[in-house]
C-alpha cells in the first residue's frame, strides 16, 4: 500500500491523548485519518474502533447515541470515525466526559468542519483539542523528518528538483499519488472530485450545493490569477451570493484554503486547492502549482508544529503587485515570501520586496526575514532579501 507511511500528526495526537478527554481530528476526505488511529497509535494503548460510514452503525447511533457512546469497556479510548453524521453523539460525548474527566477517552473523526454548517452545536469547548491532518507532504513522502528548521527554509534542501516536480504533479493525496497509471491517477483524482461535489455536498441542510456549480468553482480556483470569490463570480457570471454559499461548502470539506489579504494591502480572500495533484485534473500553470504547494508546507508546517499563533496572509499593493505570503506571530510580521516560477530573475523583480520592507518597518519581527523563492539560486546580492530555491522549503 502506497500510503504506509509515518505521519507528522501521530506525535501530536499522542500527545493530546495525554491530557485531553476528546480529540478531534480532521481534515480531507481520504487523506488518512482512519488509517491514522487503527495502525499508527501503539498497540498498548487499547481502543474500539466505530464508523459511521456503516449504515447498521450510524442508525444505531442516531437512534441510541448515549448507549453508543457508552458502549465501551472501562478505560478503553473510543475512537468515532465520521462522528459528524450523527451530531447528537456530540452532545452524549460532553455528558460521558462531564461525568468523568480524564484523558484520552474519546478521538472523533471528521471529514467535515464539526460546525452548523453541520447541524452540530455542540462544539465541546474546554473538553476537546483539534488536530487537523493535511494530504502528504513531500517531507512525508520521501520519509523525511518535519521541517524543525526556524524559519521553515533548509540552505541545502533535502529534497532533489526531480522530487519537487514529480510531486507538484501527483499530489499528496494517500492511495492516489503513487498510482503508476498515468489514466488511472486521472479517473481516481476525477472520482474524489466527483464524490465530494455530488455526494458530501449534500450533506449540508439549509444549502442546496449544484454539483456542477462545485467544479465550475474548482476549474476557476486551479486557472484563475484572482480565484478571490469576486474573481469567481465575474468569471462564472454567476451571483457572488451563490458563490460564496458553494466556498462555504468547499471550506467546510476541507477541499480549499483560505488566504486574506494583509491589513495594509487591497484585495480580497483568496482560495486554493488543498492538495497540488488536483490542479494537474483541472489544467492549472506551473506558477500556480509552485504557489499551492508552497502554501500547503506553510500551513501544514504551522499546524504541525504547534504554531497555532502564527498566521498566514498575502499582500497586494495599489498597483496589484503581490508578495505571495506574509507569515504573521501575534500579528508582528515574521516572514515575507515572494515566489518566482522561473529560474532566471533580476534586481528590479525585488523591488516590491524591498518596498514592503520599508513601509513595515515598524510591524517587523527582530527576526523578520524577506524571503524570494526561485528557480535556483541567484549572484544577485542584498543583505535584506534571502534567496533560496523553491524546493528548500520542503
Amino acid at each position: 500500500m502506497n500510503h504506509v507511511r509515518a505521519r507528522y500528526v501521530t506525535n501530536n495526537l499522542l500527545k493530546e491523548l495525554k491530557f485531553s478527554p476528546v480529540v478531534l481530528i480532521q481534515g480531507p476526505r481520504q487523506t488518512g485519518k482512519s488509517f491514522l488511529v487503527k495502525n499508527l497509535i501503539p498497540e498498548k494503548i487499547t481502543r474500539l474502533y466505530k464508523t459511521l460510514d456503516l449504515a447498521a452503525v450510524k442508525n444505531f447511533a442516531a437512534e441510541n447515541p448515549d448507549t453508543f457512546v457508552r458502549d465501551v469497556e472501562s478505560g478503553q479510548l473510543l475512537i468515532i470515525d465520521e462522528a459528524q453524521k450523527v451530531p447528537a453523539v456530540f452532545d452524549s460525548v460532553k455528558g460521558v466526559v462531564d461525568e468523568q474527566r480524564r484523558p484520552g477517552q474519546f478521538i472523533l473523526l471528521g471529514s467535515t468542519e464539526f460546525s452548523k454548517l453541520t447541524n452540530i452545536r455542540e462544539s465541546l469547548t474546554g473538553r476537546a483539542s483539534r488536530l487537523r491532518i493535511f494530504p502528504l507532504m513531500l517531507s512525508e513522502v520521501r520519509n523525511l523528518p518535519l521541517n524543525s528548521q526556524k524559519n521553515m527554509l533548509h540552505s541545502k534542501p533535502r529534497v532533489s528538483r526531480g522530487d519537487l516536480m514529480k510531486y507538484l504533479k501527483n499530489g499528496g493525496m494517500p492511495g492516489i499519488f503513487g498510482i503508476k497509471d498515468e489514466s488511472e491517477k486521472r479517473q481516481a483524482l476525477q472520482d474524489w472530485m466527483d464524490l465530494t461535489a455530488q455526494r458530501d455536498a449534500t450533506l449540508f441542510k439549509g444549502i442546496k450545493a449544484d454539483s456542477e456549480l462545485l467544479l465550475r468553482i474548482l476549474n476557476a480556483i486551479a486557472t484563475l490569477e484572482d480565484s478571490s470569490a469576486g474573481g469567481i463570480a465575474k468569471y462564472l457570471r454567476i451571483d457572488l451570493r451563490k458563490i460564496n454559499s458553494h466556498l462555504g461548502v468547499l471550506k467546510t470539506l476541507f477541499v480549499v484554503n483560505q488566504i486574506s489579504p494583509y491589513q495594509s494591502g487591497t484585495g480580497k480572500d483568496q482560495f486554493f486547492f488543498c492538495d497540488v495533484g488536483f490542479l494537474e485534473l483541472f489544467g492549472g500553470s506551473f506558477s500556480k502549482k509552485l504557489k499551492t504547494w508552497i502554501l500547503q508546507e506553510l500551513i501544514a508546517q504551522t499546524s504541525y508544529s504547534g504554531n497555532n499563533s502564527r498566521k498566514i496572509y498575502y499582500f497586494r499593493s495599489a498597483k496589484g503587485q503581490v508578495i505571495d505570503f506574509v507569515i504573521c506571530k501575534n500579528e508582528v510580521v515574521e516572514m515575507c515570501v515572494k515566489i518566482f516560477p522561473e529560474e532566471k530573475t533580476s534586481s528590479k523583480q525585488f523591488e516590491l520586496l524591498k518596498a514592503f520592507l520599508k513601509a513595515q518597518k515598524k510591524y517587523l519581527h527582530p527576526d523578520f526575514k524577506m524571503v524570494a523563492l526561485t528557480g535556483t539560486l541567484q549572484p544577485y546580492k542584498d543583505k535584506k532579501i534571502l534567496i533560496y530555491p523553491w524546493e528548500a522549503i520542503a
